[in-house]
């Protein structure tokens, strides 16, 4: 099964993958890289973490090009669900620890 990349651009973002555990994963979102700041503004840095279990769609042909089984990451609905978007760190991974069964 191929599993995500190390990074992905997706609605104007680059997602920078930092931990992995199985199936679970933390991604870092530069917020920033998705905002367009006027001409000499200098932007605050704006992180957030995005935690979930990534889902595995099956090998399937899709307008003509064949997709091997693969693990994608959430679509927009499934945060609050069962993805999270957190700002801090050290909460992102008790998250991640909570969805591999580490933490009740």
């Amino acid at each position: 099964m191929k599993k995500l990349p190390l990074i992905i651009k997706k609605n104007g973002f680059t997602y920078t993958q930092i931990l992995c555990c199985g199936s679970c994963y933390v991604f870092e979102q530069d917020y920033n890289s998705g905002i367009k700041y006027p001409e000499g503004d200098t932007p605050k840095k704006i992180v957030f973490y995005e935690v979930f279990r990534a889902r595995v769609r099956p090998t399937e042909t899709i307008h003509g090009k064949q997709y091997p089984k693969r693990e994608v990451y959430p679509k927009d609905e499934d945060f609050g669900v069962t993805a999270w978007a957190i700002r801090d760190m050290g909460k992102a991974v008790k998250k991640l620890m909570e969805l591999k069964g580490h933490l009740q």
